[in-house]
């Protein structure tokens, strides 16, 4: 699972959140947190130090307030508020359905060396 939402309010300052989902991100990889008010700055970038079900714990204390909540009107409706989490972080695999001996770049990097490598 790459997205989900907050289960919970996240107030300035934390260092944990929890979520909707269970979910099973890897230590030291990167989530996003989506704006709750109108100014898109305020979504945040942090890095994850503990995932455990639904419990995440950052590296980071989160700079602005997120909602993790939904709002039910008066005429029964609800309307969904929660920041979107996301995980920006991902190990994507390749795998060809015939035997290849090769290797395959997918992207582009520069090495120790100042060398660029890109490909498709």
């Amino acid at each position: 699972m790459s997205w989900t939402h907050l289960e919970t309010n996240v107030a300035p300052g934390n260092e944990r959140i929890f979520v909707e989902d269970e979910v099973d991100w890897n230590s030291g990889g990167n989530i996003v947190i989506s704006s709750s008010s109108y100014e898109a700055h305020q979504a945040e970038v942090v890095t994850l130090k503990e995932v455990n079900g639904h419990s995440i714990r950052i590296h980071e204390r989160l700079l602005h307030r997120h909602i993790g909540h939904s709002h039910d009107t008066e005429d029964g409706r609800r309307i969904p508020l929660a920041a979107e989490v996301g995980l920006l972080t991902r190990n994507i695999q390749i795998k060809s359905d015939v035997v290849c001996t090769g290797r395959m770049l997918v992207g582009r990097f520069t090495d120790s060396g100042g060398r660029e490598f890109e490909g498709t």
